[in-house]
């Protein structure tokens, strides 16, 4: 698919793809407008005839792709943070579960880590641990301890970014907390 994917971006001659990106079998592309969109999207139906192209378009300045929602309200920056879709039921590992605490531990980690690295502002990232929080208390585990491992890996993640002299990855550092 990639060698094929190249050749057709590079003999496109229509209208200017401003920025296009694949994960698997999700393309995510921007164009200055609708109809440059729909002129890509007729031209890669043409490209072969067992591959087909589904497009989805942003509604109400907003678009879901993979478990980023994409906020383009803002003409001069776009948002994101975490997209859940609607079938989502929020049913993880029960904290009672038989399994190890470690892992328990790790799950939480590893959610904050997700939620941390799609936020682009400090404030979609306190409302997605919120809703983490939330998910998480329905699941039976205690406040302490999302509150104990989110403050760790904050303080993790601050302490390296100011050792390295680095901006916080995804972080629009003028937001507020």
């Amino acid at each position: 698919m990639g060698h094929r994917e190249k050749n057709w971006i590079d003999h496109y001659q229509g209208p200017n793809l401003l920025f296009y990106r694949r994960y698997v079998d999700d393309t995510f592309c921007l164009f200055n407008n609708e109809t440059d969109a729909n002129l890509y999207f007729n031209y890669l139906n043409t490209r072969h005839n067992n591959i087909k192209f589904t497009m989805e378009k942003e509604k109400d300045e907003k678009l879901p792709f993979l478990d980023v929602l994409i906020e383009n309200s803002d003409p001069k920056s776009i948002h994101t943070s975490v997209y859940r879709k609607k079938t989502f039921s929020g049913l993880l590992t029960n904290y009672f579960s038989f399994c190890s605490f470690v892992y328990k531990i790790g799950l939480i980690r590893t959610l904050v880590d997700r939620i941390y690295k799609i936020n682009s502002t400090w404030l979609g990232f306190h409302r997605d641990i919120k809703k983490l929080t939330f998910i998480l208390r329905n699941n039976c585990y205690p406040f302490n301890i999302i509150e104990k491992v989110t403050k760790q890996y904050l303080a993790k993640v601050y302490t390296t970014d100011l050792a390295s002299n680095q901006s916080f990855q995804g972080i629009n550092d003028s937001e507020p907390t």
